[in-house]
């Protein structure tokens, strides 16, 4: 005798699908934030107008000046992608780098090695995990947006990844 076992599993989207405004998902994205992102001092996150950012120091995805997301990497964009499924809103992927000292790489500028970064996340996160990618904006930085100089947390590394998840829709 075969016997069929049927479990009833709410989607992420059942979860939240009565949460129609930002300020309604936002204590949940934070709670899932502080639940699933491992926490660490080179993580953070912080509230701001635009929505919420979560702020990885690059080390915590990339091996030195590399653009290869390293296996620590994968697993937290697992986790991260988790996040973004879990809820509707865009998110921006913005690379960020201090003076990186560039020898011996392809990269003969900051900004161009913070723009492959972020291309790079936004083409796994979507490739591998299933985030859809009119969802994710990739943008390189460089180092014109030190982090140092513009939030509280003043010992976060400027060399780091936001993951910016807005409370507006943003459409290409």
């Amino acid at each position: 005798m075969v016997v069929f076992l049927l479990f009833s599993v709410l989607s992420a989207d059942s979860i939240y699908s009565g949460l129609n405004s930002f300020e309604a998902k936002k204590p949940y994205i934070i709670k899932e934030i502080k639940q699933n992102i491992p926490a660490r001092d080179t993580i953070t996150y912080t509230q701001v107008p635009r929505g919420i950012i979560l702020s990885v120091a690059q080390t915590e995805i990339f091996d030195g000046n590399s653009d290869i997301i390293s296996d620590n990497g994968q697993f937290l964009l697992r986790e991260i992608a988790k996040l973004l499924t879990n809820f509707d809103n865009n998110c921006t992927i913005e690379a960020h780098t201090e003076e990186l000292i560039l020898n011996n790489t392809v990269y003969k500028e900051d900004w161009e090695i913070s723009i492959v970064r972020a291309n790079a996340i936004a083409k796994y996160i979507s490739t591998n995990l299933g985030v859809e990618p009119s969802r994710l904006f990739p943008i390189g930085f460089g180092k014109i947006m030190p982090f140092k100089e513009n939030v509280a947390q003043l010992d976060f590394p400027d060399n780091r990844i936001d993951f910016v998840i807005f409370d507006y829709s943003v459409v290409r």
